[in-house]
């Protein structure tokens, strides 16, 4: 039985331990064990990064900081202390103390996915497309650049460069004359603002986490994302430390994103849904298939009551596809209450399926599209970031099944689109669906029954769409956009190198 005092008792015993130690050598030999090339990526995620992570943050957050006149650590006795943090897994609540097994899959996937995925520089093109050609008087352009000193290019070109340093060596310091190539087109002091949003001083690091910490240990942060995500390098004496590469590349994949959010999370996203629904349409122009968008439905079914973002219609199917620019906070990645997760789905995932039933029942009400039964109706609904939330029969199953009942009961039956039929995917999925689509070798309905089918099986049943997608075994390229985009930013790159 899961108790929160025994977690706490363990974790005493963990903080007793690592207390005889300096702190900065503790910090060190921590991130030297991490970090230490091995040829086999299994085997790194053996270390469990992202507990060495929390034991970081432990050391940085205790009251002895930094306990200068504590013995020097060796690395058998870091590596003694953190098999102490490993061995308290078993203080953590266990899957079947969560509402639903799915609850305890996000919640790894949530912490730990983000070490298992190599670099894509899609995620930077992307941001590229959505934000760098904004008009000056937009609320983004002009709170981004008041909050970091830089253009959205400035920033994007910057990471690059900033990422070339550890995608083909095994470095774990970016040394400060790193950006010495491109000084003539992005000056001193436009690279230190830049290195100001990924890097903090190790005192610097401390204040933030003690200004953000409640001072208790409670079990789910054994499950948290790393608060390192916000300054994976640590800056020490003229050298940026890495702390780990992956979290570098989160950092940047969702900088202007994670960065608006936190400045003012609802004028942003108020502006921010108008450009996602404008990429998620590029998207599907991008796979050459015939869709209907929001405007198009209007002019067929009026104004009235709610919409959904597109149509695509396929043979005998329907499928309705909404573009929800959420994201989860850090309670609902770690949380075992489906109580929780469905609150804080309620304005996206609800409302994404009440909008499409919505829209089913104009269509049969006026006549002007046709429309299957409702086994071949499905749901899409694509996020900016991965929410985890897997197929619509786990989410009403898991989260939401009262919810979903309620919105049923005002349709007629034949008409509901069938929970099995429903699916949450990220931009990413949404952007490797269409390429498959674009290469003609599957029609999108001949997808989504596969993976209805496959999800029917246990030993069959994914955990993400994406994982249907690959299964289907088609080496399918970025968008054409996506590559584009890289390419100018790499040859404004170039062009500044030879400068």
């Amino acid at each position: 039985m899961f108790s929160e005092d025994e977690y706490y008792a363990a974790f005493k015993k963990v903080r007793n331990k690592f207390r005889k130690y300096q702190y900065y050598g503790l910090i060190e030999g921590a991130l030297e064990y991490m970090n230490t090339r091995v040829d086999d990526k299994i085997e790194s995620l053996k270390r469990h990064p992202w507990l060495v992570m929390l034991f970081i943050k432990w050391v940085m957050l205790d009251d002895n900081y930094p306990n200068s006149k504590g013995k020097t650590a060796t690395k058998g006795e870091i590596h003694s202390i953190l098999q102490s943090i490993w061995d308290m897994a078993d203080k953590q609540r266990m899957p079947n103390e969560y509402d639903h097994y799915t609850l305890f899959l996000r919640t790894i996937a949530s912490q730990q996915f983000l070490y298992q995925i190599d670099f894509n520089y899609a995620h930077l093109s992307r941001q590229s497309i959505i934000f760098s050609d904004l008009e000056k008087n937009h609320y983004i352009y002009k709170a981004f650049k008041d909050s970091t000193g830089l253009e959205v290019q400035e920033y994007l070109d910057l990471s690059f460069v900033t990422v070339s340093r550890f995608l083909s060596t095994n470095e774990s310091f970016l040394p400060e004359n790193w950006f010495s190539t491109v000084r003539n087109s992005h000056s001193n002091q436009k690279v230190d603002s830049f290195l100001a949003t990924i890097s903090k001083d190790i005192d610097g690091i401390r204040e933030t986490l003690v200004t953000n910490d409640d001072r208790k240990r409670p079990a789910v942060e054994y499950s948290e994302l790393t608060p390192f995500i916000e300054f994976p390098l640590i800056k020490i004496k003229g050298k940026y430390i890495l702390t780990h590469k992956n979290i570098l590349y989160r950092r940047f994949e969702y900088f202007i994103y994670d960065l608006m959010r936190n400045l003012d999370a609802e004028k942003f996203m108020e502006k921010f849904g108008i450009l996602f629904e404008r990429y998620v349409e590029k998207s599907l122009e991008h796979s050459k298939i015939k869709f209907l968008n929001e405007q198009d439905i209007e002019r067929l079914l009026g104004k009235k009551g709610n919409q959904i973002d597109f149509l695509v219609q396929d043979e005998s199917s329907n499928i309705f596809i909404d573009a929800k620019a959420v994201e989860m906070n850090a309670q609902g990645k770690t949380t075992h209450s489906s109580e929780i997760i469905r609150n804080k789905t309620k304005k996206s995932i609800l409302r994404a399926i009440k909008q499409a039933h919505d829209v089913i029942r104009k269509i049969e009400d006026s006549n002007a599209i046709e429309i299957p039964s409702s086994q071949n109706n499905y749901l899409l609904v694509i996020t900016f970031k991965d929410l985890y939330l897997g197929n619509g029969k786990n989410y009403y199953e898991a989260i939401a099944k009262e919810k979903i009942d309620d919105i049923y009961s005002e349709y007629s039956r034949h008409s509901c689109i069938p929970p099995e039929n429903m699916h949450f995917m990220s931009i990413d999925d949404l952007d490797l669906l269409t390429s498959i689509l674009k290469s003609k070798k599957f029609k999108i309905s001949e997808i989504l029954d596969i993976a209805k089918n496959n999800d029917k099986d246990p030993e069959t049943k994914k955990f993400d769409f994406r994982q249907h997608l690959h299964e289907l075994k088609i080496t399918a390229q970025p968008p054409e956009y996506l590559i584009t985009e890289k390419d100018k930013i790499l040859s404004r790159i170039m062009k500044a190198i030879e400068n």
